[in-house]
């Protein structure tokens, strides 16, 4: 006996999966030209876009794991593309800080990944983008433990910014800016 609902969803995950080891494969072979993984270029970018963060914070933007964030984080230090320093208002917690050479390096990366990213999703128009962004965001949210989202463990729904707090505060109208950019 056949079962339909468990076929489709099959075929649900199986389309996701592909759909997202296409991009990471383009992305990786675009940000490995500039001698970066997926996971750097990420904490790099995230960076950029946000502002100084916890490693935590990074760690949840670019869903990284816990056990491979620090060697992410280690290996930018040793470049010399990020910068660590001990929060002012918790003394407990570090904060990244995106360096000269780390701001040159993902401004140059960057063109290249939106590039890829436009060309891998260019067979969708902005309403069927619109519409899987939706549905992630809606299978997300079911899946996602209300006290995480009330403790800011993970992103705020329907924005695509991280719940954070920084010695660095940055406020919604510079980070809408570096959006448009």
């Amino acid at each position: 006996m056949r079962d339909e609902a468990w076929e489709l969803d099959a075929q649900v995950i199986n389309s996701l999966h592909k759909i997202v080891n296409e991009i990471d494969r383009r992305s990786a072979k675009g940000v490995g030209r500039f001698g970066l993984t997926l996971g750097q270029y990420g904490v790099l970018y995230a960076l950029y876009r946000f502002g100084d963060l916890s490693v935590g914070a990074a760690q949840r933007i670019i869903l990284s794991t816990t056990g491979t964030i620090p060697l992410i984080v280690r290996n930018l230090e040793t470049r010399g593309l990020v910068e660590r320093y001990t929060d002012a208002d918790d003394r407990r917690r570090s904060l990244m800080h995106l360096t000269k050479a780390g701001e040159s390096l993902v401004a140059a990366a960057y063109p290249k990944v939106r590039k890829i990213t436009e060309d891998t999703l260019s067979t969708w128009d902005a309403e069927e983008k619109n519409m899987i962004t939706a549905l992630a965001n809606r299978m997300e949210e079911a899946q996602t433990p209300a006290e995480d989202v009330a403790n800011g463990a993970v992103t705020e729904k329907g924005t695509g910014k991280a719940k954070r707090k920084s010695a660095k505060k940055t406020d919604d109208a510079a980070v809408d800016a570096k959006d448009k950019n």
